[in-house]
């Protein structure tokens, strides 16, 4: 494709839909390739490991054909993420809590405060404004600072039209809540979730986890039954926010099957 002339909508939606697949493996390195870096970093210079079998680098071909595509733009932040996007360890004792911080700051500025210069940008994107707040919020609450991770995650509640994205804002600004020690909100933010997408597994299992915690037994167990004993649902958000596009994934195999029907591949 990448030969047979102007890019086509066939093309962009083959793409979209092979970037979801790659983020379901998180293949960081099939997409960007070996030494990756972020739209305002320099390149590396350096050679291939394996100079025979360079990686495919199959997302850079993606916006090399369409470089103004923010969903595109926003994907390569996204995979350059993977690896990093570990979260900070729950109960960690305050003096090895203490220890880990002071290495932190003998060592170079960390990786996520990188993707999260390279993100700001999307946030005036209209198409993807409210994933980019999102993933921001996520670097943020990587690193620990969890009360900008919140603002971020607010600021996606607030344009999010994609019930999906929605539920995530929600989500994820409850658990920013519980680490701020804020649990009424956090209750209330996981609700939240729950009224985009009801019985969610992920919000439901955080919310009835903090109820536990405060005796509230008689509101929690009647939620678990529910969730548990139900058919099937639908795929979790929650979930699968660590694959990237892959939580679209029904949408964009759709899209590419739409336009296929009008594919028509130029002169070999």
């Amino acid at each position: 494709m990448r030969t047979a002339g102007p890019p086509t909508k066939f093309e962009r939606a083959w793409h979209a839909a092979s970037h979801a697949l790659a983020g379901r493996a998180r293949s960081r390195v099939w997409l960007l390739g070996e030494f990756a870096v972020l739209p305002h970093q320099k390149p590396f210079n350096r050679p291939p490991s394996d100079p025979q079998h360079p990686p495919a680098r199959h997302l850079m071909h993606a916006l090399e054909r369409f470089p103004d595509d923010p969903h595109f733009q926003l994907s390569r932040i996204v995979a350059w993420t993977w690896s990093r996007d570990a979260e900070p360890i729950r109960n960690v004792a305050t003096r090895e809590r203490e220890v880990l911080n002071d290495r932190s700051r003998s060592t170079r500025r960390p990786a996520q405060l990188e993707a999260i210069v390279a993100l700001e940008p999307l946030t005036s994107a209209r198409e993807v404004a409210a994933e980019a707040w999102v993933r921001m919020g996520i670097m943020h609450f990587v690193i620990g600072d969890f009360a900008s991770a919140l603002k971020a995650f607010e600021s996606a509640q607030a344009i999010a039209a994609e019930p999906a994205m929605k539920y995530i804002a929600f989500l994820n600004a409850g658990r920013a809540l519980e680490r701020l020690s804020r649990q009424d909100e956090a209750i209330r933010a996981y609700q939240r979730a729950l009224e985009v997408i009801p019985f969610a597994e992920s919000a439901t299992v955080a919310l009835t986890s903090l109820q536990f915690m405060r005796d509230d037994r008689e509101a929690a167990v009647p939620m678990i039954d529910t969730v548990f004993n139900s058919p099937p649902a639908p795929p979790d958000p929650g979930r699968l926010t660590g694959y990237g596009n892959y939580l679209r994934w029904p949408q964009l195999k759709q899209m590419m099957r739409d336009a296929l029907s009008s594919y028509s591949p130029g002169p070999r």
